[in-house]
């Protein structure tokens, strides 16, 4: 097929899944649970990924990068609705407390809407910077945060815990929730030349010791303990596969070598794709195989992969996961460049995106 038909053909695709009306959610899977790994908040978190992964081509056109823009930009409209964070927020709000999902610690969710600013702003998308997003979860409630103040919130966040940590829930975070923030984080220093990502070395460190699971390779013994307690400071004993090569995408953009000698452990789990009968598990093995440049591993899980899709009539989020793929992974980070004076007393000032 032609590359740019091709294309053509993905972005309308993922504008179907993202750009319907804003109350419609045809092909994301609304039954999964906020437990799940695979939870509406990742369904949006990565098709967004993927659109915005289009737009960031090295070949492509002014209209694709606009059209990656415009889904990058719908993919937050969607994160910013209450049904996403409600999950966190409702018993927060029930205690009393005030349901903030980003000063008041919500990892996951914080960290997902830093890697898609991040994203967008890479587009040249310049909304976020002010106005902010808002956040309405009642009359009596509501947030608003700009891109910057997000960030600084972030790193302020992992600079206040021992370990470097933002909780999820229950005074627990997950490998992959920290991935999404170190990695939202990066992403705003190589846009704006700033130093925020220093504030995640602590929970680097944390995690090779303490989660970074070791000796023989179990079927609950992957890669890494699916959870860490922040005020105890112990990990978990057991692993996830999803929550493993959820995590090992999301640090590949920053983090490749250590990405690459951890991915060993999880192979295991998808020795025989044939035999699983998890589609998402064997697409996320795919796409980390096509971010450790190993091709013929990825054609292998991802073609076994695909079969679940086949025949449908209409756009599937684990189609987007796919495309992720063909489009050559995660998104790159550009060139660091140099820093400006503070804009706000949070984050540098912003440079051209060069697109």
């Amino acid at each position: 097929m032609n590359v740019g038909k091709e294309r053509e053909e993905e972005l309308t695709y993922l504008e179907m899944l993202l750009c319907q009306p804003i109350n419609r959610w045809e092909g994301f899977d609304l039954t999964q649970p906020e437990e799940s790994e695979q939870n509406l908040r990742v369904q949006v978190l990565f098709t967004g990924i993927a659109i915005a992964a289009l737009g960031l081509q090295p070949d492509a056109t002014p209209e694709q990068q606009q059209r990656a823009r415009a889904g990058i930009v719908a993919a937050l409209e969607r994160m910013v609705q209450r049904r996403i964070w409600a999950h966190w927020a409702t018993p927060i709000d029930r205690e009393g407390l005030v349901p903030d999902p980003i000063g008041g610690g919500f990892a996951a969710y914080s960290g997902a809407l830093a890697t898609l600013l991040g994203l967008a702003a890479l587009l040249g998308e310049e909304r976020y910077h002010d106005p902010p997003l808002e956040f309405r979860w009642s009359s009596t409630w509501r947030f608003s945060y700009t891109y910057a103040q997000l960030v600084a919130m972030l790193a302020a966040q992992m600079r206040a815990d021992h370990g470097g940590a933002i909780a999820t829930t229950n005074g627990t975070t997950t490998p992959s929730a920290m991935a999404l923030v170190l990695w939202g984080v990066h992403l705003a220093d190589h846009i704006y030349g700033s130093e925020q990502k220093s504030a995640g070395q602590r929970w680097l460190q944390v995690l090779r010791e303490q989660l970074v699971l070791r000796g023989p390779r179990l079927p609950n013994r992957g890669v890494f303990a699916s959870g860490y307690h922040l005020k105890r400071r112990k990990a978990t004993l057991t692993s996830k596969p999803l929550e493993d090569v959820m995590t090992l995408i999301l640090m590949a953009p920053y983090a490749s070598e250590l990405t690459r000698e951890l991915a060993v452990r999880h192979w295991p789990a998808v020795r025989q794709p044939e035999r699983i009968n998890s589609p998402l598990l064997l697409t996320f093995s795919s796409l980390l195989a096509v971010e450790l440049g190993e091709a013929e591993r990825a054609t292998a899980l991802s073609l076994t992969a695909s079969t679940s899709t086949e025949g449908s009539t209409s756009p599937n989020w684990i189609e987007a996961l796919l495309i992720l793929g063909r489009a050559g992974g995660m998104p790159r980070l550009p060139e660091p460049r140099p820093a400006k004076e503070h804009n706000d007393g949070n984050v540098l000032e912003r440079h051209s995106s060069g697109l």
